[in-house]
């Protein structure tokens, strides 16, 4: 999700996972398939979800293979895909999160594609300067 500003949003998660590792990053809104859903209707969910905001999704922009564990402990092996969403919003709600969701996400922040490139701090996709550099 892209604002006026060129700044993306990324989601702040902290979780410790069944193994006892404690998991703390920034990442994009965005979750897994529900039912017979497309990836396009999921990501529309999912940043409702875990946004409040409601734009129209616009073109894939990226696709990777990964696997992690998720904060429930189960082990995911993803098909993800980035789509690109322009919003003229910076107010993110939370109210529709998901109780895990509220548990795990303690913050959010629009970053500069400067602000990415100089962080210390874990961010997912890796590559998303690159990817914001193409757009």
């Amino acid at each position: 999700m892209i604002d006026p500003d060129r700044r993306v949003l990324l989601l702040n998660f902290r979780f410790t996972t069944e193994s006892g590792a404690l998991k703390v990053f920034w990442a994009t809104p965005g979750g897994g398939l529900e039912g017979d859903e497309t990836f396009e209707q999921a990501a529309k969910r999912e940043l409702i979800e875990e946004t409040g905001i409601d734009e129209p999704i616009g073109p894939q922009v990226a696709r990777r293979d990964s696997v992690y564990e998720h904060p429930d402990g189960e082990t995911v092996s993803a098909d993800e895909r980035f789509f690109l969403v322009r919003t003229r919003h910076a107010d993110v709600c939370s109210r529709s999160q998901s109780a895990l969701e509220q548990q795990v996400i303690i913050a959010h922040r629009w970053w500069t594609a400067h602000e990415l490139s100089c962080t210390d701090e874990r961010v997912y996709p890796v590559d998303l300067v690159s990817i914001l550099a193409t757009l």
